[in-house]
């Protein structure tokens, strides 16, 4: 796998990353069935990250933990939870969840075009962004 290959899965890990720890946020603000709601959330992004990494290792990659790219967003995001609980702002958290899913999907995208993976890989990769 070339490099170029190698950062965009390890970008789309980090973007799972960051969506795990929004919804851990907003777990840890939340209550009862919204919480629960939450809490599912952040476990399925961390099940997500984790079959990225051995996605990676899998196609003859390596993970290495690099800049994400939502990081100043997502310090963004944290900071409006912790800060407001009204609608308006969980709306804007939607639409930033949104956001870096999109491009999570993109990066996706650009990995199927620019390397050619066996039917088994590419397959695997397309059940993935599913999951997203």
């Amino acid at each position: 796998m070339n490099q170029d290959i190698n950062n965009n899965l390890n970008e789309i890990t980090e973007i799972h990353l960051s969506l795990k720890e929004v919804y851990q946020k907003l777990s840890e603000e939340a209550t009862g069935e919204q919480q629960e709601h939450y809490k599912a959330k952040q476990e399925h992004y961390e099940t997500l990250s984790k079959e990225m990494i051995q996605l990676i290792y899998n196609l003859g990659g390596k993970y290495i933990e690099c800049k994400n790219p939502t990081e100043h967003e997502l310090e963004d995001l944290v900071a409006m939870i912790s800060n407001k609980k009204d609608t308006v702002s969980l709306e804007k958290v939607a639409e930033k969840t949104d956001e870096f899913k999109q491009m999570a999907r993109e990066k996706y995208e650009t990995v199927l075009q620019e390397h050619q993976f066996s039917q088994d890989e590419e397959e695997l990769l397309k059940n993935h962004i599913h999951k997203l």
